[in-house]
């Protein structure tokens, strides 16, 4: 099975649509917060899209007016292999998204997103390859593709186009952070052994003068 990594994503950036920015270009995301409705089938999926949202967040400078990007998860749909089979499936994820101000709190505006594989390979060998994917990582590349959707809207097709064709290294997603083992107490120093006593003297013993 070819890696998620290689999967072509549905973009706004390959859309027809140009989307104009919601914000001056002399900003930056300054937070993200990622909410995810009960009905969506992943218990990591939020920390997964705040990681990639900030990754790609971090592309575009950290300059001017700090802004605050709230993104709600409303659904998430796993490549079914039934479906691909019969008439065709792909991973996809939706968002509400609302794009704030950090200083006066003003929202900048509010927008629906998605991204997709936009490459889904259906038939028997879409089905095997939905019953055989690693959920963790279409999440990452469902996230991924979903940032980039969202960040094209805040700062507009044209600026988000120039920024996201310069070489880009994904970062390494954290771990929660594992307190360092307590270091051993040092051991205990051997008690001083007391120093021994002087042994006293012996008195010799005058042996008496024998009379003459």
């Amino acid at each position: 099975m070819p890696p998620l990594a290689a999967v072509v994503l549905a973009s706004g950036l390959a859309a027809c649509v140009n989307h104009p920015p919601l914000v001056e270009r002399a900003s930056y995301v300054d937070k993200v917060d990622v909410t995810v409705r009960p009905t969506v089938n992943s218990t990591t999926l939020a920390e997964v899209v705040r990681q990639r949202m900030r990754g790609q967040a971090g592309r575009f400078g950290r300059t001017g007016a700090p802004k605050d990007i709230q993104v709600a998860v409303t659904s998430l749909h796993y490549k079914d292999p039934a479906l691909s089979l019969l008439i065709g499936d792909a991973n996809h994820i939706a968002a509400h998204v609302n794009v704030r101000d950090a200083q006066s709190g003003k929202s900048h505006g509010e927008f629906d997103v998605t991204a997709m594989d936009n490459a889904a390979i259906n038939g028997v060998i879409g089905a095997a390859m939905a019953a055989t994917q690693n959920k963790a990582e279409v999440d990452r590349a469902l996230a991924n593709g979903l940032a980039r959707n969202v960040l094209e809207r805040v700062y507009g097709t044209d600026v988000s186009k120039q920024v996201f064709a310069q070489p880009y290294a994904e970062p390494l997603e954290t771990s929660p952070a594992v307190a360092p083992a307590a270091a051993p107490d040092a051991p205990k120093a051997a008690p001083k052994a007391a120093p021994a006593k002087p042994k006293e003297p012996k008195t010799a013993m005058a042996e008496p003068v024998a009379a003459r």
